[in-house]
C-alpha cells in the first residue's frame, strides 16, 4: 500500500513540475527563438570551418 502511495505522489509531482516548466518556457518563447537562431548560425559556421580545407 505504501509503495502505491509513493508512486502516486511521484506521478503527481512529475506532472506538476512538467506543467510549471512548460509555463515557464511559454513565457520566454521570443528569447528561446533568438537563442535557437544564434545556435543555428554558429552551427553553420562550424560546418563551414570543418568542410573548407585549410
Amino acid at each position: 500500500m505504501y509503495v502505491g502511495l509513493l508512486v502516486l505522489g511521484a506521478t503527481v509531482a512529475i506532472a506538476v513540475g512538467r506543467d510549471a516548466l512548460l509555463d515557464w518556457l511559454a513565457g520566454r518563447r521570443s528569447t528561446l527563438n533568438r537563442v535557437a537562431g544564434a545556435m543555428l548560425v554558429l552551427a553553420g559556421i562550424g560546418q563551414l570551418i570543418v568542410a573548407v580545407p585549410v
